[in-house]
């Protein structure tokens, strides 16, 4: 499973970031994982937590 996560510096940058050739392409490499109406996220126990616990790769 992979889990992308952000935290946004103000409350333009989602906007910002539509507007971002890099982030539309690394967004754009992901589009072939998704499975319609979501990942199931709710699968996994770390989701039920109020701070997700996930492992990070990056």
């Amino acid at each position: 499973m992979l889990l992308e996560v952000f935290e946004w510096v103000d409350d333009q940058a989602f906007e910002r970031a539509q507007q971002n050739p890099q982030a539309l392409e690394c967004w754009g490499g992901f589009e072939s994982l998704w499975i319609d109406g979501g990942f199931g996220v709710e699968r996994f126990p770390e989701a039920k937590l109020p701070w997700a616990q996930f492992a990070s790769i990056a």
